[in-house]
Order: structure tokens, then C-alpha cells, then sequence
């Protein structure tokens, strides 16, 4: 239900022109597909969620996306796409943690378990 909401909304968004929130229904699109077990299909999403997210700039789903891609790649021991996305989040979140001004929001995005882990690798 989730991929066929997806992708009837993607369809529709890309009819308007409106790109801004395609990365985001891809992205969702691909972890619905990847916990069905449809890893083929998921990597694709993920590829189009990662090229949608970078050409409109969009940081935060480019790395939510990149964490997914981490996920699957170690699933199905693609360590070699692993460790690229991981290196390409790592980049993200040092960006987005210089960019937080407050000290205590800083710490607490940096230590969300998903962050921390790509930090920790």
C-alpha cells in the first residue's frame, strides 16, 4: 500500500513540476520495498532518491537516504557500496553540525544511534 501511495504521488508531483518532495516518497518508496524483501527494487529507489536529493540540494533526505543505502548494502554485503555511503554521510553530517549554532541541538543530532554509528565506522 505504502509503494502504490508512493508512487501515485510521485506520478503526480512530476506532472506538476513539483520536484521538492520526490526525494522523500522515493526514499519512503525504498525502505518500504527493502523490508518486503524486493532488495533489486530497493536499490533502485535509492538511487533515484540519492540523484533527486542532490540536484535539488536537499542534505537532510540525501543522507536519510544514504543511511537506507548503508542498510541495504550491508544486507545483501555490498561492503564496497557501504563504505561509499557512508563516507558521502559522514561528509552530510559534519555540514549539518557545523551549521547547527546551538550547542545542545548539535549534541543531540550527533547523537541520534544512526549518527553516531556513521561516526563511529
Amino acid at each position: 500500500e505504502v509503494i502504490n501511495f508512493a508512487d501515485h504521488r510521485i506520478a503526480q508531483l512530476q506532472g506538476f513540476g513539483a520536484r521538492y518532495f520526490v526525494p522523500q516518497l522515493t526514499l519512503s518508496r525504498a525502505v518500504a520495498l527493502r523490508k518486503l524483501g524486493r532488495l533489486d527494487e530497493a536499490s533502485a529507489a535509492l538511487d533515484l532518491a540519492r540523484r533527486a536529493a542532490q540536484e535539488i540540494g536537499l542534505r537532510l533526505t540525501l543522507l536519510l537516504t544514504l543511511l537506507e543505502t548503508i542498510e541495504l548494502a550491508k544486507q545483501v554485503e555490498e561492503v564496497q557500496r557501504a563504505n561509499e555511503s557512508r563516507q558521502a554521510a559522514k561528509e552530510i553530517i559534519r555540514f549539518i553540525s557545523d551549521h547547527i549554532d546551538e550547542p545542545a541541538l548539535r549534541a543531540s543530532f550527533q547523537n541520534l544511534p544512526q549518527i553516531r554509528s556513521v561516526l563511529a565506522a
